[in-house]
């Protein structure tokens, strides 16, 4: 199933395209309703569709009232791509069951905004480039196991420091240039079987080194 919300124009607080895409064996069904708000007539129609699968895909583009949408997929495991939010947006997330999130093109998505995410059920998580140490502190508690924050320049060996704990089997720090031999130390003890590393050009062998008891696949 894949919900996608189409781009936004004034006023942005309200929806104007929802595609709602569902496929039930070689059977493939699309609408689209034209609505100039979120309301009752959206919330009745998706809910009344006929197939909705344990995952639920949604692309949300704009700034989007979410908590009138989300509750109809409060049983399913939402995996969602964002486009043109802001901290404050993230804060509806909270009561959600979002088990993927895509924050990569969220040029207004802070650390404070990761900071809201810290209650959410994540295994997957990718961020967007200006989050620094300060936003990786926020990710300690969950339960991510995929965790992509290349080209976070802001990252350095005290933010990796903050992964140590989590139970990630994939990371992509690619680009993160600040990143040390030093901050390479803090994931030796994760079970990571995936590791992307392209551009860290401050790794040397001796980093490296710290590596050699994981179960990698890719490096």
């Amino acid at each position: 199933m894949c919900v996608s919300i189409a781009r936004l124009y004034k006023p942005r607080r309200y929806l104007e395209v929802f595609e709602l895409t569902s496929q039930c064996g070689l059977l493939t069904t699309t609408e689209t309703l034209n609505l100039k708000s979120v309301n009752a007539e959206l919330k009745d129609r998706i809910s009344n569709a006929a197939f909705w699968p344990l995952h639920v895909h949604l692309t949300l583009t704009g700034v989007v009232n979410m908590r009138h949408v989300l509750p109809i997929f409060m049983k399913k495991r939402l995996h969602m791509t964002f486009r043109e939010i802001t901290d404050e947006d993230l804060q509806q997330l909270a009561p959600f069951p979002v088990h993927t999130l895509d924050l990569c093109n969220c040029d207004d998505v802070t650390d404070a905004g990761v900071a809201h995410l810290s209650s959410l059920p994540l295994h997957k998580l990718i961020l967007s480039e200006d989050i620094t140490n300060a936003g990786l502190t926020h990710l300690s508690s969950l339960p991510l196991d995929t965790l992509n924050m290349s080209y976070c320049y802001g990252i350095t060996d005290a933010g990796v420091a903050h992964l140590s704990s989590l139970p990630l089997h994939t990371l992509d720090m690619s680009h993160c240039d600040r990143i040390t031999d030093a901050g390479v130390a803090h994931l030796s003890s994760l079970p990571l079987h995936t590791l992307y590393m392209t551009h860290c050009h401050r790794i040397t062998d001796a980093g490296v080194a710290h590596l050699s008891s994981l179960p990698l696949h890719t490096l």
